[in-house]
């Protein structure tokens, strides 16, 4: 763990305790020399108290241990279906920390997002600003938003694919934002979001 990851933990603990793990090593992005990537994927943590194992890499993508075999399986499927990969994309936790809680159950996580988008901010300066950032759950929305009164339902924005990618000047990252919702009621297969796959399709041709 680098020094600024140590202030980062030490910081993190202090504002929120016992819900922040003592693990001082943070999964690395994937992968982490891209220069041009796709498009960023979001996650929100790398949190799994089912199994508390430390990644190398966000969203276990050293694919060591097959615990997550049906997880990476779902989402090399639906980034194939607009025709991404991880191999295309950069992919990053919103919180780089573990908590004691997973991210629903979590009610300190939206501060302890809203801590981390400056960090990631700095991070993401060394693509082009013009990048979008696929989200991977609307919780991510929520906490990007600059005015919580622009927020739109899953359902809507999922229904609505002209209005996609979501304006930058609206978020705090600056920086278009997708909907790519990792809930089963989003699935990019489903063909009821037949046309939003088409969209997305089209962005990224």
């Amino acid at each position: 763990m680098n020094i600024a990851d140590n202030d980062i933990l030490l910081k993190l603990q202090n504002l929120f305790t016992d819900e922040i793990i003592d693990l001082k090593k943070f999964p690395k992005p994937f992968p982490e020399n891209i220069e041009s990537p796709k498009a960023v994927l979001l996650g929100c943590d790398p949190t799994n108290t089912k199994y508390n194992i430390e990644f190398e890499y966000v969203f276990a993508l050293e694919r060591k241990n097959n615990k997550f075999n049906s997880f990476l399986k779902k989402w090399d499927d639906s980034l194939d279906n607009i025709g991404l990969s991880f191999d295309t994309i950069y992919t990053q936790n919103l919180c780089r920390n573990y908590f004691s809680k997973e991210t629903t159950k979590n009610p300190i996580w939206i501060e302890a997002g809203k801590f981390w988008i400056t960090y990631l901010k700095d991070e993401l300066n060394k693509f082009n600003e013009n990048i979008p950032i696929l989200m991977s759950s609307e919780i991510i929305y929520k906490v990007l938003l600059i005015n919580p009164k622009d927020y739109k339902k899953a359902e809507f924005l999922y229904s609505n694919p002209q209005l996609i990618p979501l304006e930058k000047e609206l978020n705090k990252l600056n920086r278009p934002l997708i909907p790519f919702y990792r809930h089963k009621n989003y699935d990019i297969k489903n063909p009821k979001w037949e046309e939003y796959k088409s969209k997305l399709i089209k962005i990224f041709k």
